[in-house]
């Protein structure tokens, strides 16, 4: 289910579920598109938004914040492409459909 979007650990502790995007001119820079934090939660694990007071979806950290990255559990990625409004959905075939 993963394309570009993944778990990074950063060295702050905090994980965050993120799309990625990498520029092949700056080696050590990394954009961050819709990043959220990962939260333990009593109930299991919740996700806010990372950047809640900025205008833009995008950040640009340095790689050498980051610890890991890894491509997420499928049931936290649709939690998070549900959040952002990044969901895929399924065609209906015609013969399901009335004419």
């Amino acid at each position: 289910m993963s394309d570009n979007t993944k778990l990074i650990k950063l060295v702050t502790t905090e994980i965050l579920i993120s799309k990625i995007e990498i520029n092949p001119n700056s080696i050590d820079k990394v954009t961050l598109v819709s990043p959220y934090i990962l939260i333990p939660a009593r109930e299991g694990l919740s996700i806010a938004n990372w950047i809640p007071f900025s205008n833009s979806d995008t950040v640009v950290i340095s790689k050498s914040h980051i610890l890991y990255m890894t491509d997420p559990v499928p049931d936290i990625e649709s939690q998070y492409k549900a959040t952002i409004g990044d969901i895929i959905v399924p065609k209906i075939s015609s013969r399901f459909t009335k004419n």
